[in-house]
């Protein structure tokens, strides 16, 4: 059984998918997407344990993101993932788990994420890893940037990347 549920990130609306197994996929939901109603869909009776572990999912996910909004980063990284592709041996799924180390507060380049991914020369793979990114803010791909110093891209804008990177900036700096 799959479900979502909107809630705010930094007074933005946030979708999360998940599952039993954990998240989906996240995103920014802009005001002219298509709308998909948050919250648990109670299927059948015979759901009733699923329907649990998805309510307590459901609200581990919540307090994550409040946590995240004050200024907590740990408990973002604590949700789990159901993501199949994240465990093949691929670039691109080495290059997104790679992602996760990256402490928050703190950036990296595509050319770095590509080194520590076991191909130093892979930048436009890295960045690919990055755009392909199925659970923003849980696997902060917000956190790399280019070599010269400036944002790249985000599937989201770049004044959300900008708005996450400084809201983890002053947090680890106060």
């Amino acid at each position: 059984m799959i479900s979502t549920t909107t809630l705010k990130l930094l007074d933005r609306d946030f979708r999360v998918v998940f599952e039993e197994g954990g998240i989906i996929s996240s995103d920014f939901v802009s005001p002219n997407s298509a709308s998909i109603p948050g919250g648990l869909d109670f299927v059948s009776p015979q759901d009733a344990q699923k329907s649990t572990e998805l309510h307590a999912l459901q609200e581990r996910i919540q307090e994550a993101i409040n946590a995240y909004n004050k200024g907590s980063f740990l408990e973002i990284g604590l949700i789990p993932r159901s993501l199949g592709s994240s465990t093949t041996a691929n670039f691109i799924a080495i290059a997104q788990n790679a992602i996760d180390s990256i402490p928050p507060g703190t950036v990296i380049s595509y050319g770095k994420l590509a080194d520590r991914s076991g191909n130093p020369k892979a930048h436009r793979a890295a960045a690919r890893a990055c755009s392909t990114n199925p659970i923003p803010i849980f696997r902060p791909c917000h956190r790399v940037i280019r070599s010269d110093g400036s944002l790249g891209g985000y599937a989201f804008g770049l004044e959300i990347k900008r708005d996450l990177l400084a809201h983890e900036n002053y947090f680890r700096s106060n």
